[in-house]
């Protein structure tokens, strides 16, 4: 007679969260396991032992992963957490700014939720002349001036290059 001995795997993970690229690796911590079910609570799922996701929303999630799923001996192991991606919000460009001296405004400038990616930052005035640029807008913003002189109120266009990211626009300078 032939005796079958099965090692129950207990549903163990862990996880990383890659705050440059809005992603988080789980990693299964069970070691015995042959199958990975993952359930992301965000109606996504994977069969893949250690999956990369990135979440759309910041918010709670309850993530479980089941291993050995369909066996006579599947375990489950959950665990809630914060999100901290927000893919409809990664880049904020503001559409005014008011470098009057008052102290409040001063300076354009954009922020972001991936600070690793790459920006390139360009402003062009009406008649498409490049009148800023810089590769640090994070740190680094337009202060309305062009060669030492203050720039006229008005629209200008900024195109905004990044690693992750293309965007163009118009932004109000208004003293």
């Amino acid at each position: 007679e032939n005796i079958f001995v099965m090692i129950k795997s207990l549903a163990r993970f862990n996880y990383y969260i890659d705050s440059c690229a809005s992603k988080i690796l789980f990693t299964s911590k069970s070691p015995l396991a042959l199958s990975y079910h993952w359930n992301f609570g965000d109606n996504e799922t994977s069969t893949l032992k250690n999956p990369i996701h990135n979440y759309i929303y910041q918010k709670e999630y309850t993530v479980t992963l089941t291993v050995n799923e369909g066996t006579s001996c599947p375990e489950s192991t959950s665990l809630n957490f914060t999100s901290p991606a927000d893919g409809l919000y990664t880049v904020y460009v503001p559409n005014s700014f008011t470098p009057n001296g008052d102290g409040n405004n001063e300076m354009f400038n954009i922020v972001s939720k991936m600070p690793c990616d790459k920006y390139v930052l360009i402003i062009y005035n009406r008649w498409g002349e490049e009148i800023f640029k810089t590769d640090d807008p994070l740190n680094v913003g337009w202060d309305g001036y062009y060669n030492g002189i203050e720039s006229p109120e008005g629209i200008y266009v900024y195109l905004l290059k990044g690693t992750n990211t293309q965007k163009t626009g118009n932004i109000l300078l208004a003293r």
